[in-house]
């Protein structure tokens, strides 16, 4: 992960050939060879890019992964969904992010996602660097503080029936717009860390998920399986536990919406 990506892309500048990517960037700007410091900033662009995708890999697989069962076990949400992409992006596209405002409900589900299914439920754990005091308690200097993430995502004073997903809870259902209710805790507040130490990688995972989410839905149905006796299986959230979580394995059905769809799909 760290020393295969930084040769091929090194070889591909030599060559002439190199995409613009932030190792590229990082390379180009090196030391010299002679230069002493040359190793240590070769080690760093290896480092830096290295946890830029295995940080952000795992956790947007994670989240994409709990999107497809939510959307399996909620027809009524994909639905409302894909009539919102209908209206706003038509059927001969797919959305991108010009498409992003104007698509509040498809919002609405990645912030569903990223409550609902908490990527890291206990955080990264903290240490605090002076003494100090929180709603009473004295917290020594040297503490190792875990932010409970799954709680916060799951309180019931700031999330009616935390434990169902329901996009409509982040909708200003009085506007006629429907646009999104800022006044809810947003999972930005916690499922990403906390303070200077927050995920620097939080955008991409968001941007991929509407990404995912926005284009899937645009061209695909997704659905429980069946049994042998073509009954429909009941699906139900199950997670790992562990510093990241993912949804247990699960089955669902993947379609095409419809001929036109399938058409979209195959010009890609």
């Amino acid at each position: 992960m760290l020393e295969r990506p930084y040769r091929r892309v090194k070889g591909e500048l030599e060559a002439g050939n190199a995409r613009p990517s932030i190792l590229q960037s990082m390379i180009s700007k090196l030391p010299d060879e002679s230069d002493p410091k040359r190793a240590e900033a070769e080690e760093m662009a290896k480092a830096v890019t290295g946890a830029a995708y295995g940080g952000g890999s795992d956790t947007t697989i994670a989240a994409v992964q709990a999107f497809f069962l939510a959307m399996a076990m909620h027809a009524d949400v994909q639905h409302k969904a894909q009539a919102e992409i209908d209206a706003v992006v038509g059927q001969d596209r797919l959305p991108d992010f010009s498409d992003r405002a104007k698509l509040p409900y498809v919002n609405a589900i990645v912030k569903e996602t990223l409550r609902w299914h908490s990527i890291t439920p206990l955080g990264i754990p903290h240490m605090s660097t002076e003494d100090d005091e929180y709603d009473g308690y004295f917290i020594p200097k040297g503490t190792l503080i875990i932010g409970n993430v799954w709680a916060l995502m799951h309180d019931p004073n700031a999330f009616v029936d935390p434990s169902k997903y329901d996009p409509e809870r982040y909708l200003n259902l009085k506007d006629a717009n429907g646009r999104l209710d800022n006044t809810v805790r947003s999972p930005g507040a916690a499922v990403f860390g906390f303070g200077r130490r927050i995920c620097p990688g939080r955008h991409l995972v968001d941007a991929s998920l509407y990404v995912a989410a926005s284009n899937v839905l645009a061209v695909y149905n997704i659905k429980p399986p069946t049994d042998k006796e073509g009954n429909v299986v009941k699906l139900k959230e199950e997670a790992t536990g562990g510093l990241l979580s993912f949804m247990v394995p699960f089955k669902c059905v993947i379609e095409p919406r419809s001929s036109v769809a399938l058409a979209l799909i195959q010009g890609i």
